[in-house]
């Protein structure tokens, strides 16, 4: 990360969550700085959908999480 001038080496810790009634079919992981997402095939008619929200800590201080739908 560049801040000005300077470079700065961040200690960033992130977590994936998706809601219990949803990870059946929906599985997300963290793997490193790499967000994974499976999802299960489905043959009924109607559409799924589901909200990830992925959080990180970087030096002690959390960062907004951000909501995937």
């Amino acid at each position: 990360m560049t801040c000005g001038l300077e470079d700065y080496e961040l200690d960033i810790t992130y977590t994936v969550a998706v809601p219990a009634k949803d990870a059946a079919w929906c599985k997300a992981t963290i793997a490193g700085n790499k967000l994974n997402i499976d999802i299960n095939v489905s043959k009924d008619a109607h559409g799924r959908s589901t909200t990830a929200t992925l959080t990180a800590v970087a030096t002690g201080t959390e960062i907004a999480p951000l909501e995937l739908t």
